[in-house]
């Protein structure tokens, strides 16, 4: 899962699902074993039967940048 820093995307982990994730379902959460959530799906490889999940760790760095250009309100 871990992946070297990708300079397009910026994401550091982005995992492979062993699923189909329907079209439509994406922003779906992604869940480990203990069902704490782990990621949220974003796409699926045509013709294959795995889709991709963007880390939690990565969704919490984009929102705090959100947040610090004003582009989303602070709690």
């Amino acid at each position: 899962t871990d992946l070297p820093n990708n300079n397009y995307s910026g994401f550091k982990k982005i995992y492979s699902i062993r699923t189909m994730v329907e079209p439509g379902f994406s922003g779906g959460p992604v869940f480990d074993k203990n069902g704490r959530i782990i990621g949220l799906t974003i796409s699926r490889s045509p013709g294959s039967s795995f889709s991709y999940a963007i880390s939690a760790e990565d969704q919490k760095v984009f929102i705090k940048e959100l947040h610090d250009k004003g582009i989303i309100p602070k709690k």
